[in-house]
């Protein structure tokens, strides 16, 4: 089951575009698209729409948005996508089936990555696949992936932003110590990305990411008025960077339950 937590408006369409032209879709059984009140529907995905508010009412937190996905989820084992996560071209999908099959079989596999990242990690026992390691950044990061729903969940606080989820939950991650996974870099030299889309995604806070869209769409005849939302600019990433620390910051409630939590585990603690 594909999980989506998405803003349909902002990228929905282009995205579902190229997931056909890339995506094994047939591995999509089900698509479970959470918006805050957009509906959404493609006769050749089988997407059931899942909105968290009335129009008019205060947006969820997308840590409520996430949590009333996961519930609605119907198998065990979910893949985490975020809607501006353009697909580029066609991944590795003989992989892709082998690490669904993998992480059904392997009980100790809470995680598998789908990408490379800056996340410390070493071998594992598993051909192709890190061991990602405690405490580091990103322990605990959106990026494609393979998740146990119920792993997946524990992890959540559920007025969190994605942000805050990956910085306060890695830390929350490291204490929990389920088994993550990645794949490695020598695989995908070898062998091409699973899902190749860009790290950093096609929208910044609102925005475009330029480098990241504007050739990708021409390529696959998707149109669009840029003017409308504008690209996101070196003086947006300084602002967002000040902000987010700000936000981190003055997010004292999440901060301190992070440290409940973590305190609260220590009795437990094993190196």
């Amino acid at each position: 089951m594909l999980v989506l937590p998405t803003a349909i408006k902002i990228a929905g369409i282009r995205f579902f575009k190229l997931f056909k032209l890339y995506f094994p879709v047939q591995l999509a059984s089900e698509i479970l698209l959470v918006t805050n009140a957009e509906q959404y529907s493609d006769p050749e995905l089988n997407i059931r729409t899942i909105t968290t508010n009335k129009r008019g009412e205060k947006t969820l937190s997308w840590g409520k948005r996430m949590s009333i996905a996961l519930e609605m989820a119907n198998q065990d084992i979910v893949l985490i996508l975020a809607e501006d996560f353009f697909l580029r071209s066609e991944g590795n999908e003989q992989k892709f089936k082998q690490l669904i099959d993998l992480i059904y079989k392997h009980s100790e596999i809470d995680h598998i990555r789908l990408r490379k990242g800056p996340w410390h990690k070493k071998k594992s026992k598993f051909e192709d696949l890190d061991l990602i390691k405690r405490w580091t950044k990103y322990r605990v990061v959106m990026f494609p992936g393979l998740w146990r729903k119920e792993v997946l969940k524990k992890h959540l606080f559920l007025s969190e932003s994605p942000w805050e989820l990956e910085i306060l939950g890695s830390l929350r991650a490291s204490v929990l110590n389920y088994k993550f996974y990645s794949i490695t870099k020598e695989f995908i030299t070898r062998n091409g990305p699973i899902f190749n889309c860009h790290r950093n995604g096609g929208i910044i806070k609102g925005k475009w990411n330029k480098n990241n869209v504007v050739d990708l769409f021409a390529q696959n005849d998707i149109k669009i008025d840029y003017s409308l939302r504008g690209f996101h600019t070196p003086a947006d990433r300084k602002k967002d960077r000040i902000t987010l620390r700000k936000n981190i910051l003055t997010s004292f409630r999440n901060i301190l339950k992070t440290m409940i939590f973590i305190g609260s585990h220590l009795m437990t603690f094993k190196n």
